[in-house]
């Protein structure tokens, strides 16, 4: 006997579990992009106008490193302004080294070897930066379209920096001066001495790093010593 029931089509429940999983994954996504909204950057500083200033040369800036060695021992970056790491980038291969951090962010020494740059707050501040580069790329220089792929000059390891090509002198000073940016320094630098200047060959000299070592494997001691970064999470540079 055949008796008379109301059945739901087996296509109409999978079009209802379609939807709903759907509306679902729809929230989640609005969930995600909510908890990290896009990252509105600002500086620190004003950015001091380049006024027609041409860029310091290969060997005037080889020379300042060398007497801010003979000074003081050791030679910074850091200590420089925005002309002078304009200057060594241009002269060199354009290429900076651009190490950077959620704002507000302390501690950076003891967990860096924790860090994701690609999840979290930290992928946030780094499409931040390639969003800027990118807009102000294809602004300034209109003759094509310029994508990440263009400004990024290599891979990085899975550590909180940056390898661009940065060759234009306010770009590379608003970097510098964002709130979230850790260093900004030139790659392919490196102290060209003059045939004058004896120099031992001992291993006690100046302690400026290699050209082509990143500025993100090692941080400088207060005693001015090199130490790789690996070295925070052991502890060894407390020992």
């Amino acid at each position: 006997m055949i008796r008379n029931c109301k059945c739901v089509p087996i296509i109409a429940l999978i079009g209802i579990f379609s939807v709903a999983t759907s509306c679902q994954k729809d929230i989640a996504e609005e969930q995600t992009a909510s908890e990290h909204p896009p990252l509105s950057l600002h500086l620190l500083n004003e950015i001091e106008p380049l006024a027609g200033r041409e860029p310091l040369t290969y060997e005037e800036l080889s020379e300042m490193a060398i007497n801010s060695i003979d000074s003081k021992g050791i030679f910074h970056w850091s200590e420089m302004n925005d002309y002078i790491i304009w200057s060594a980038a241009v002269a060199t291969d354009s290429i900076i080294s651009l190490g950077y951090q959620p704002d507000g962010f302390m501690g950076l020494d003891e967990s860096i070897h924790l860090i994701d740059p690609n999840s979290g707050s930290w992928k946030v501040v780094r499409e931040a930066i390639l969003d800027f580069l990118i807009s102000e790329y294809n602004r300034r220089y209109t003759y094509r379209t310029w994508v990440s792929e263009d400004i990024l000059a290599f891979g990085e390891k899975p550590l909180p920096y940056l390898n661009l090509r940065v060759w234009d002198y306010e770009i590379l000073a608003t970097l510098r001066n964002f709130s979230v940016t850790r260093y900004c320094e030139p790659m392919g630098f490196g102290i060209e001495e003059s045939n004058n200047v004896d120099r031992s060959d001992s291993g006690c000299g100046g302690n400026v790093p290699a050209p082509n070592v990143p500025t993100s494997d090692f941080y400088m001691a207060p005693q001015g010593a090199m130490v790789s970064w690996n070295y925070i999470p052991m502890k060894i540079h407390k020992a």
